[in-house]
């Protein structure tokens, strides 16, 4: 019931890598106060190669070390990352359903064998992301700058594309079943059967 409501009222949250030591000291979500009106839902995350944000003292900055971040088969199921800069990140094999993704920017990101079914990337930024065998199943990408992306093998079902910018995208042997292209900008796509909205 505490993470509904924490998400109900529109707290971040954001992945935050931590060392072995503070991974056993908090291994579950935890709050982050920034200021006294601002604070965020820390989820831990083993931190591998990167440096550890509590050892840096850098947990008070999330959206500067969430870009070129390491996430690789997270789990960031209902996350809320709006506005964030993961652009550059490695979210291949992330599980990001229902996560709330609008006004972030994932450009050059690697979100290959993901999971995004029923997240919201409204006006999101992805130019040059990697799709590839991702699962977007009602995912919605209204108004989302999507230029140059790799859909190959992804599934599209009931994916809403509307006027988002598919311009030079690639979906060839993608699923594609019932999802809304009309409105989209799709001028030089590969592999796609609509028509161009220029």
């Amino acid at each position: 019931m505490q993470r509904k409501k924490l998400r109900s009222i529109g707290i971040l949250k954001f992945p935050v890598l931590l060392c072995e030591e503070h991974l056993k000291k908090n291994p579950n979500e935890f709050q982050v106060k920034l200021f006294e009106k601002w604070k965020y839902i820390a989820i831990p995350i083993p931190k591998g190669s990167c440096s550890c944000h509590i050892c840096t003292n850098s947990l008070h900055e999330p959206s500067l070390f969430l870009r070129e971040a390491d996430l690789k088969n997270t789990n960031l199921k209902y996350a809320n990352l709006t506005y964030a800069n993961l652009s550059n990140s490695d979210l291949s094999g992330a599980d990001l359903r229902y996560a709330n993704l609008s006004n972030a920017n994932f450009a050059n990101s690697d979100l290959s064998n993901a999971n995004l079914s029923y997240a919201n990337c409204y006006n999101a930024n992805f130019r040059y992301a990697n799709f590839r065998s991702t699962i977007m199943k009602e995912t919605n990408f209204y108004n989302a700058n999507i230029y140059d992306a790799n859909f190959r093998c992804a599934q599209l079902i009931k994916t809403n594309f509307r006027y988002a910018n598919l311009s030079s995208c690639t979906f060839t042997g993608a699923k594609i079943d019932k999802a809304i292209f009309s409105t989209a900008f799709t001028k030089n796509t590969h592999g796609l059967r609509v028509k161009s909205n220029n």
